[in-house]
């Protein structure tokens, strides 16, 4: 948790300074964790998307976009999973 503290702080601060390939593989680390057992992860999975979704690519956020809704298209999926996915598309709001 502490790793997903600090890597949302160096995307609020730094964000322009991280490159493409740098953003993909943030992305691809953190959209596993929406599904963690534990909800502090969760959320502060979220807090993090939330930062990088401001300095990614349209082409990456597209796939952001699409990851969220086969997530939701899922029909066995539990109420707290469904309020991080839905948590997470809020954060996606302020961006756009």
């Amino acid at each position: 948790m502490d790793s997903l503290d600090t890597l949302s702080e160096v995307l609020a601060r730094f964000g322009t300074l991280i490159s493409a390939d740098q953003q993909l593989q943030i992305q691809n680390v953190l959209l596993p964790l929406l599904s963690h057992p534990r909800p502090a992860v969760r959320k502060r999975t979220t807090v993090t998307i939330g930062h990088l979704v401001a300095h990614i690519s349209e082409q990456q956020f597209e796939s952001l976009v699409k990851f969220l809704l086969e997530k939701f298209g899922q029909s066995q999926i539990s109420s707290d999973r469904l309020r991080t996915l839905v948590q997470t598309t809020g954060v996606l709001r302020y961006v756009i």
